[in-house]
């Protein structure tokens, strides 16, 4: 299971201007509260994370729920050699969503968080996360919806999308859906705001950075708190589980 080798390059980069980011934001232990809270409802043993980056989902699931069977599924080589030294206990692997690959192992939940709004063929993405599902399995996606401000472009963001997209694609793959919602207003639109208001000054001194200020980490903290009490209705993150 490899990925292209442009792709490869690409998020070898990516990980290495965006790793501080990607796991001190709010957004993701907001993320990972919701996962969590479906997986210790469903009865599953086998889990993968497709589009792990540096295995932080991993983390922290294999911290709050014992007994699953963990696999980690990135596009970035570098990224997978490092987590194969980091986390012991998990197995890891690398995979490109957009290829065409041949899919020898299976699981009873697929977890692909904030991955397919970075795809050139996001629908592929689909096809490939479906199949890596048993029959009675599952498929988790969580991307964004709503406006691509500034700080999305830097990181990469190609769309966003409205989850009827996803569902019909879903659909389309032999999955039925299982739950499907908005969440995050208004707390998540406002930092989005906030931050293509200030995007010079959160990109010098936020998103490359490779330790985050005390300023940022206050910031946060902050914006942690918010989205605890933002809707559970609408939003611009979206959450949707299917089972095949």
């Amino acid at each position: 299971m490899q990925g292209s080798n442009n792709d490869e390059v690409q998020y070898d980069k990516w990980w290495t201007d965006f790793v501080s980011t990607n796991i001190e934001d709010p957004g993701t232990a907001y993320r990972t509260d919701f996962i969590l809270e479906i997986i210790m409802n469903l009865r599953i043993k086998n889990v993968a994370d497709v589009g792990c980056g540096s295995g932080q989902l991993i983390k922290k699931i294999s911290r709050n729920i014992q007994g699953l069977n963990l696999t980690g599924f990135d596009v970035s080589q570098k990224i997978i050699e490092i987590n194969k030294n980091n986390y012991k206990s998990s197995d890891f692997y690398c995979l490109n969503l957009n290829d065409d690959v041949i899919i020898d192992r299976k699981f009873d939940l697929v977890i692909c968080c904030e991955v397919i709004e970075h795809l050139r063929n996001w629908e592929k993405s689909i096809e490939t996360l479906s199949k890596l599902a048993f029959s009675g399995g599952y498929v988790l996606i969580t991307t964004q919806s709503g406006k691509i401000y500034k700080h999305h472009k830097a990181l990469n963001h190609l769309r966003h999308f409205k989850k009827e997209e996803i569902e019909d694609k879903l659909t389309k793959n032999g999955m039925t859906i299982v739950k499907s919602f908005y969440v995050g207003w208004p707390f998540m639109n406002l930092k989005n705001i906030l931050a293509h208001i200030f995007y010079k000054n959160i990109e010098k001194n936020m998103l490359r950075s490779q330790e985050q200020g005390i300023l940022n980490r206050l910031g946060f903290k902050i914006f942690g708190f918010l989205y605890k009490i933002s809707s559970k209705k609408s939003g611009p993150q979206i959450f949707i589980l299917a089972k095949k």
